[in-house]
């Protein structure tokens, strides 16, 4: 039975991730996306704090955050304090680019979704919480 969920639950994953991405028509990468969402969601911060709260060494989040420099999704600034602060923010371009993200990710799931009842999504709000709330690692 567990082989069986978990063949299900990589082919569902590999369904959405190629749905998706034929909807999503930028060249931008999920960890980059991830990125852009943090910033979205909590604002511009400091480079140290991305990767904190996205569970990535410093060094990831630079190297994504420079690839985003570099197409002018991000914006980088250096705190006047304290010189060795970096701060992360969108750019203007970089909303757009989360916001037309977001609304393909919601048509992609409420496409998956969509087809199952309202008692079997709250099973599977219910089971998803369960899975999440364990530590990661």
């Amino acid at each position: 039975m567990t082989k069986d969920v978990h063949e299900l639950f990589s082919q569902l994953l590999h369904r959405y991730s190629g749905d998706f991405r034929r909807e999503l028509k930028n060249d931008v990468t999920g960890p980059q996306l991830l990125l852009l969402e943090r910033l979205y969601l909590g604002g511009p911060m400091k480079m140290s704090d991305c990767a904190e709260q996205l569970r990535l060494t410093v060094s990831a989040v630079t190297l994504q955050a420079d690839k985003l420099l570099k197409i002018g999704y991000l914006d980088r600034t250096r705190s006047e304090e304290d010189r060795r602060v970096v701060m992360l923010s969108l750019t203007e371009e970089g909303r757009r680019v989360l916001e037309e993200y977001l609304a393909i990710r919601k048509r992609v799931l409420d496409h998956y979704f969509g087809k199952l009842t309202t008692e079997e999504l709250q099973t599977f709000g219910r089971l998803f919480q369960k899975i999440l709330a364990e530590p990661n690692g």
